[in-house]
C-alpha cells in the first residue's frame, strides 16, 4: 500500500468511525498509527531557517521554522496508519536559509530528503515496525552548510 493510499485510508477510517458512532453501528474502527515529531538540532554558528515542502498526500503542509545557533526546534509532526513516518513520507524537500554578507542564501538542501541524515535517539534512522511515537532529528553543523 503506498503512502498516499495509507493517508487516504486514514480519512476513510475516520469517516467510518464517525458514522459508526453517529448511527450506532456498534464497533468502532481502530488500527495502530505511527507518529513522528521532526526536530532540527542546529549545531551551526548561525541562525538557520528551514523551509519545508510537504510530500504528496502528507498532512504536514509547507512551512518554515527559524532555529537559532545551538538550539533544537520542532519542525513538524506527522502520523500514518500502519507505519512510523519517515522524512521521505512527510517532506518533498527541506532547504536551509541563512544570512551571509547581508544576503539571505540557501545553505542546505535535501530534495528529496535523505532518511540516512536523520537520527532517532542519537542512532541512525532505520525502518521500525509500526507503531510508536518517536522524535526524528536532523542535526546540522557548519561543515554541512554550503555557503557561497
Amino acid at each position: 500500500m503506498s503512502h498516499l493510499q495509507k493517508r487516504s485510508f486514514i480519512a476513510v477510517a475516520i469517516a467510518a468511525s464517525v458514522a459508526s458512532t453517529l448511527f450506532g453501528c456498534g464497533r468502532a474502527i481502530s488500527e495502530s498509527a505511527g507518529s513522528t515529531k521532526y526536530v532540527f538540532n542546529n549545531q551551526t554558528s548561525r541562525t538557520v531557517e528551514l523551509h519545508f515542502t510537504a510530500a504528496p498526500g502528507s498532512p504536514v503542509g509547507d512551512g518554515a521554522v527559524a532555529c537559532q545557533a545551538g538550539a533544537e526546534c520542532l519542525i513538524a509532526e506527522d502520523s500514518i496508519i500502519g507505519v512510523n513516518p519517515s522524512p521521505t513520507d512527510s517532506f518533498a524537500s527541506i532547504a536551509g536559509i541563512a544570512d551571509e554578507r547581508a544576503m539571505r542564501v540557501r545553505v542546505f538542501l535535501q530534495e528529496p530528503p535523505v532518511d540516512a541524515r536523520w537520527t532517532v535517539g542519537g542512532q541512525a534512522l532505520t525502518f521500525t515496525p509500526c507503531c510508536s511515537a518517536r522524535d526524528v532529528t536532523l542535526t546540522l553543523t557548519d561543515a554541512d552548510l554550503t555557503v557561497p
